[in-house]
């Protein structure tokens, strides 16, 4: 994921300048972290069984992600489209680990 992150904020720094560069590799490693906490999270509130926690987990995260989205469209310099292409990294991250998964033969070395 983070290598898709910074080739794509390479990419778009080329071509659309450093802004949208650094906007695309924030997005990446939002959702990244974003990722990560939620695994971490769902571990836990699977092991204590509860639903509340569970809505509360889901409501809370999307709150806090609308307040970021909201607080960056406010910075100058900030690309929101390239902050929302890195967001949209990890889609390219989970269909090139299951190409890379599906072509992959063990015994083909």
């Amino acid at each position: 994921m983070a290598i898709y992150s910074l080739f794509g904020a390479v990419l778009a720094g080329f071509y659309a300048g450093p802004p949208a560069g650094f906007s695309f590799l924030a997005g990446g490693l939002f959702i990244l972290a974003s990722f990560g906490g939620l695994v971490l999270v769902w571990s836990l509130i699977f092991g204590k069984k509860s639903i509340a926690l569970a809505v509360l987990v889901i409501i809370f995260k999307y709150v806090i992600l609308g307040l970021i989205l909201w607080s960056l469209t406010l910075q100058r310099g900030f690309s929101l489209l390239g902050f929302v292409l890195g967001l949209g990294a990890l889609i390219f991250a989970i269909l090139g680990a299951a190409l890379i998964k599906s072509f992959w033969r063990p015994d083909a070395f």
